[in-house]
Order: structure tokens, then sequence, then C-alpha cells
């Protein structure tokens, strides 16, 4: 971007340093998963290396050693309370769309296709720390 003299990094961009969606960094940060990026000018986000290191739960001192993640039990347990909330946005989002209510729908459809891809992430590591 060029406003400092650090490197940044648009939401895309980020997000695929993430390996997640952008939509999912969105609601992630709209939900205090992570923090709220700083914004330029024109409202975009934009973020610094240092911000994908701690969102990746590493600092910046330690950028090559990552932090334990969740056991495979805590997995396990986000895994069961993403599929409840999954279900609940499901039954949402027909109602919204037998009420015509296209604006709730979409909203319902948005949060839910993000959380369904973090549910998969979940799936992703727990299957690799499995055989790891």
């Amino acid at each position: 971007m060029g406003e400092n003299r650090h490197t940044t990094y648009r939401i895309s961009e980020a997000a695929r340093e993430l390996g997640i969606s952008a939509e999912w960094l969105r609601v992630g940060e709209r939900r205090g998963y992570f923090p709220p990026a700083p914004r330029d000018r024109n409202g975009h986000r934009y973020y610094t290396q240092e911000d994908i290191e701690r969102m990746h739960g590493r600092s910046s001192r330690q950028s090559r050693r990552r932090h334990p993640g969740p056991s495979v039990g805590e997995t396990a347990h986000a895994q069961a309370s993403l599929k409840v909330r999954i279900g609940r946005l499901f039954l949402w989002e027909e109602a919204a769309v037998r009420e015509r209510d296209w604006s709730t729908a979409r909203r319902a459809v948005l949060e839910r296709t993000a959380l369904q891809e973090y549910w998969h992430h979940l799936a992703a590591s727990r299957w690799s720390s499995d055989r790891g």
C-alpha cells in the first residue's frame, strides 16, 4: 500500500497468508477472534506482517516457532459447538427465505458459510494432529 515504510497487505492477501477466506477474517474480526484492523483513508482494512504473525498465534520475536494449538479434545468440542451454531443459522436462513427477508437470509448464509469453513479448518487440523 505504501502508506508507511512497512509492507502492508490487503484483506484478501492477509487471508491468503492465514489460510482462511477474507469473509472469515471479517467475521472473525466482528466476533472478536481477531483484533480490529487499521483502515486506510478509503476505509479498507490493511494488515502488517506483525499483524499476520500475531493472528497466526506467533509473537513477532518468535515468528519461526508456533505456539501449541488446541488439544484434540478442545478441537472436537469446538467442532461440536460450531455444528450446533451452523444448524441454527441454517434454520434462521430458511425462516428468512420463507418470509422473503433477503437481507437477513444473505447475512445468515455468509455467517453460516464462514463457520462451515472454520469447521472444516478444525477438522483438517484435527486430522493432521491425529496422524501426526
